[in-house]
């Protein structure tokens, strides 16, 4: 659920933040490689800025100290610090490494000729299978996945779907894609109040014995209020008998005494919206004609047409980098088309747009009212 510090988890797992209290065992040596949305794309990072950048630096030291005097003890440390890492880039194949990027490419999906691609060419679900393609080539023990599937296309995530599926290295998944989780989880944890539980199988496994459980601690605390209530009505009937009283105390020392089983809690508190009711529109809402759009060489929109009538739920899909948010950018006015019109219609169309990166949308200094009153364009009272 949100706010029930998933990342965070996954950020202690992978040993960027320590725990408050008790502490996480790994076993040594573990290499844990990280999936996350701000990953670098460069595949060569880990291995050319860490290692082989490092020897170049210390050559190069070396070439300019042989001009120099001699410093006999300097230059023992740099020869024991270059075998050291010469050793380790041989451990990690790095003279290996472009012909292993080579290789991973075309199982990423990429043509050949993408190799010499800037990375900014590409949309960011290729970027995606780049960041994977890196991390990947670090052959990691453990694989931390944090919302692997957030701004991707229908057909990027089924490729991952299907490429994770195929991979024999453990794995941990932050998402909100019930499907996503359904098709490659065989255990989900659930983190609720504050208490991770853990329930075998896949998402739909998960829901189906939660509710079971649910309904179990029903039924038990049911029973056993129907039970506490007769004995509880015995106790006050006989409290003050003459002839039972003794009876009754002794009944009320064993109620205090039951542990008592708690109801299932009801829905875990969720975000709820109302909005406002909107003054109705006229039929049409937005009218496109004759839409072209580019960028650069790259034709989004040519001739398009689309009328969108009051009460339509229009879903538009297509892979990343087609034009879907220009396309909703271009209805709201905050891009104009290079050919074509595009309008609101004429009565009571009030539009408004959900960015795909909130982060960056909001206004972070506001409060949570004050928050809202901006949206709504309504000034603080």
């Amino acid at each position: 659920m949100n706010s029930a510090d998933k990342s965070v988890q996954l950020k202690i797992i992978a040993g960027k933040i320590e725990p408050t209290d008790d502490e996480l065992i790994l076993p040594l040596r573990l290499h844990i490689a990280e999936l996350t949305q701000e990953s670098e794309i460069d595949l060569l990072v880990p291995f050319e800025k860490n290692l082989s950048g490092r020897l170049v630096q210390l050559t190069k030291r070396r070439s300019v100290g042989k001009s120099a005097k001699p410093q006999p003890q300097k230059n023992w440390i740099s020869c024991w610090e270059m075998d050291k890492l010469q050793r380790q880039f041989e451990a990690m194949d790095g003279y290996g490494l472009e012909t292993r990027i080579e290789k991973i490419l075309p199982e990423m999906g990429f043509d050949p000729d993408d190799g010499d691609r800037l990375v900014s060419a590409f949309s960011g679900g290729w970027q995606m299978r780049m960041s994977l393609g890196k991390i990947l080539l670090q052959s990691p023990d453990l694989l931390l996945l944090d919302e692997p599937t957030n701004h991707l296309d229908l057909e990027t995530i089924e490729w991952l779907e299907n490429y994770l599926k195929d991979l024999s290295t453990p794995m941990v998944i932050v998402s909100h894609d019930r499907e996503f989780l359904d098709r490659l989880c065989t255990q989900i944890v659930e983190t609720e109040r504050g208490v991770s539980t853990t329930y075998l199988g896949n998402y739909s496994a998960y829901l189906q014995q939660k509710q079971e459980q649910r309904d179990a601690q029903m039924s038990a605390f049911e029973r056993q209020q129907k039970e506490l209530e007769k004995q509880q009505a015995f106790v006050d009937r006989f409290r003050a008998s003459a002839t039972r009283s003794t009876q009754a105390k002794s009944r009320e020392k064993q109620l205090d005494k039951i542990e008592r089983i708690e109801a299932p809690d009801s829905d875990v508190r969720t975000l709820h919206f109302r909005f406002p009711p909107a003054p109705r529109s006229g039929r049409e809402v937005v009218i496109i004609e004759d839409l072209t759009h580019m960028y650069g060489d790259k034709i989004l929109f040519l001739g398009a047409e689309l009328l969108i009538e009051r009460g339509d739920h229009i879903a538009i899909l297509g892979p990343n980098g087609a034009g879907k948010s220009t396309l909703l950018h271009l209805m709201t006015g905050s891009e104009q088309p290079v050919e074509g019109t595009i309008k609101l219609g004429d009565h009571n169309v009030i539009p408004s747009y959900f960015e795909q990166n909130q982060a960056e949308a909001l206004d972070l200094n506001k409060s949570r009212y004050l928050l809202i009153l901006h949206l709504m364009d309504l000034r603080e009272p």
